[in-house]
């Protein structure tokens, strides 16, 4: 879904503009990440189930295509003169405290929580 999402929000975004194509893809990405949270189990609505959390991924995928370039360019067209590469360095930074962060979590979780919890409903956190 990158591929297709880097060229319908890439065009877009070429459209109304970055700051407009950057709120549609979190906004997007948002609605994906919603939906992993919110699903009900297999158990409460069978086949659904997965079939909603495949949907999500698939959003989230495509709102990913276009983010990535869009808020690189974004942050360099913000950048006062001279500070392009340390502007546009945070956005790459920030993912790998993110990375790290939820590592962490995942890590965390596993040890304070039974495998039976983190295999219900704990996976979602992580």
């Amino acid at each position: 879904m990158r591929p297709l999402g880097a060229i319908v929000l890439g065009t877009y975004t070429d459209r109304v503009g970055r700051r407009g194509g950057l709120i549609a893809s979190l906004s997007i990405m948002a609605v994906g990440t919603a939906m992993v949270a919110v699903c009900p189990t297999y158990a409460s609505i069978g086949i659904a189930a997965p079939l909603v959390l495949l949907v999500a991924r698939l959003l989230q995928g495509f709102s990913a295509g276009a983010e990535l370039a869009g808020v690189s360019v974004y942050l360099s067209e913000l950048a006062p003169e001279g500070q392009r590469g340390l502007y546009v360095s945070w956005q790459s930074a920030s993912q790998q405290v993110a990375v790290m962060t939820a590592a962490t979590i995942g890590f965390g979780l596993n040890k304070i929580m039974p495998q039976s919890e983190i295999a219900a409903w704990g996976w979602r956190i992580g």
